[in-house]
C-alpha cells in the first residue's frame, strides 16, 4: 500500500492535520525522526473524524512486505462536560488546538509502543513489567489516562498508562516534571486527587526510575 504525504493530510482536513504534524515535529527531534521513517516506509496513515471526540489507532499487518501499518483516527469533537478533567493531567492548561495536537501525540505513542515492543527494546520491556509489578501490588496507575477506562483489561490499562508517559513526556518536559511533582506530592488535597482517579503517590527512588526509563526509551528512537 502506498502512502504518500498527500493521502496522510486528506482532502477535507489536508490544512488542519499538516499544521498539527507540523508543530509536533518542529521541536520534538526524536518525535520527528519515527515519523519520517514511518512516513518514508508507507507505513503510517492519520484520518479526522468530525463526528467523535474519540481518537484510536488500528494496527494491522502488510503481508506483503512483513511490515505492521498504522492507522490513525483523530476525533475532532468536543470532549464531553468532566471528561476532559478526568482523562488529561493539568487539562486547563491546554487550548482547543494544543488539546488537538496532544490528541495526535497520543496515537502516535501508540505506534512508538508497537514498534519499541517489535524491536524488543530492553527500557519498554523494563518499564512494562515495573508497570505491572505496581499494579499487582496498589492497583492504581502511573497517570490519569491509563486509569481512565476501566472496561479496558489490566494488562491494556497497563499498556495505556505507559503511552500516556511517554506522551507527556514528549510533549513537554515541564509539563512531565509538572506531573512528576503531583504524584510525589503528600499534601491532603493531592493524594485526595490521586485516590479519585486511582493514581499512585510515587517514592522519590520511583519517580527517578520512570523519568529514567522514559528518558530512555525516547533517545532510542
Amino acid at each position: 500500500m502506498k502512502i504518500s504525504f498527500k493521502d496522510i493530510v486528506a482532502e477535507g482536513s489536508e490544512k488542519l492535520k499538516k499544521e498539527l504534524l507540523e508543530s509536533l515535529r518542529r521541536t520534538r527531534p526524536q518525535l520527528n525522526k519515527f515519523l519520517v521513517s514511518q512516513f518514508r516506509q508507507r507505513r503510517l496513515i492519520i484520518e479526522v473524524s468530525s463526528d467523535s471526540p474519540e481518537s484510536s489507532t488500528e494496527i494491522y499487518p502488510d503481508e506483503k512486505v512483513n511490515k505492521i501499518n498504522y492507522k490513525i483516527y483523530l476525533g475532532l469533537d468536543e470532549t464531553g462536560f468532566g471528561v476532559l478533567e478526568r482523562k488529561f493531567f493539568d487539562s486547563k492548561s491546554f487550548s482547543d488546538r494544543t488539546l488537538l495536537e496532544y490528541k495526535l501525540l497520543q496515537q502516535i505513542c501508540h505506534c512508538i509502543y508497537k514498534e519499541l515492543q517489535l524491536k524488543n527494546n530492553s527500557y519498554l520491556k523494563t518499564l512494562i513489567t515495573f508497570t505491572s509489578n505496581q499494579n499487582k501490588v496498589d492497583k492504581r496507575f502511573f497517570t490519569l489516562y491509563g486509569s481512565f477506562n476501566t472496561s479496558l483489561s489490566r494488562e491494556n490499562l497497563e499498556k495505556e498508562d505507559i503511552i500516556e508517559l511517554i506522551t507527556m513526556y514528549l510533549w513537554d518536559l515541564n509539563y512531565f516534571n509538572k506531573f512528576l511533582r503531583f504524584v510525589l506530592d503528600p499534601s491532603v488535597k493531592a493524594n485526595f486527587e490521586k485516590k479519585q482517579f486511582a493514581v499512585r503517590s510515587l517514592t522519590a527512588t520511583n519517580a527517578t526510575i520512570i523519568e529514567e526509563l522514559i528518558k530512555s526509551i525516547v533517545n532510542s528512537l
